[in-house]
């Protein structure tokens, strides 16, 4: 969906863009008309979407479809079959919400272990989302249990929809801006988005225990 992380019931932009790849190692049928699109039950005519046709590759083929959605629950599903004749249907659903908010705030782990799964994470979390319209900026700050702030992240995604921050290999490793660790213990952190005149501030906790 555009620059964002699709999730399956996640916030998307009633006019973004949503794009498909279909795979199949048959190779898809592409001449027979096969494939479809229904937006909330009602087939989309085949001149507003566009399939991208590569005859010397139809393992995988693109689709890209331009939204143009009001605020609500949404279902878009897509039908296809194979070279072989095999019939396959698949349905996402999605929402439009034209109330700007920032939901389901979180970081992982919490609270944060010496041990992680993946030890190249081993005392380091990440920062979860999701925004229900585009923000103008969002940012992230953290407090000690006293109030003194020890760290601040900017530049933060502001596209709506799902994020994790960082999503580079590593997770934030839990230090200050001075670049020290921070001592096992309470922290709050202050999660800020803005979109115009609005601004929602919201406010999580988070624990280190190395």
């Amino acid at each position: 969906m555009q620059d964002q992380e699709f999730t399956i019931g996640g916030y998307v932009a009633g006019d973004g863009v949503i794009s498909l790849l279909l795979s199949d190692a048959n190779g898809i049928d592409v001449i027979d008309d096969s494939i479809r699109l229904f937006m909330n039950g009602t087939e989309v005519a085949p001149n507003d979407f566009v399939i991208s046709i590569n005859k010397e590759n139809i393992n995988r083929v693109p689709i890209k479809y331009q939204l143009a959605l009001g605020r609500g629950n949404h279902e878009l599903k897509v039908d296809c079959r194979d070279l072989n004749g095999n019939f396959i249907s698949r349905e996402v659903q999605f929402i439009v919400n034209d109330k700007f908010n920032i939901r389901n705030i979180g970081n992982y782990p919490n609270p944060v272990l010496g041990r992680a799964q993946d030890p190249k994470n081993d005392g380091r979390t990440r920062f979860t989302y999701v925004l229900t319209d585009t923000a103008d900026e969002v940012y992230i700050k953290v407090y000690t249990i006293s109030g003194r702030l020890v760290k601040t992240f900017r530049n933060l995604p502001t596209g709506v929809g799902y994020h994790e921050y960082p999503r580079t290999v590593y997770a934030w490793d839990c230090k200050d801006d001075q670049g020290f660790p921070l001592a096992n213990g309470t922290y709050f952190y202050r999660v800020v988005a803005r979109r115009g005149n609005k601004k929602i501030e919201k406010i999580m906790k988070m624990a280190i225990l190395r």
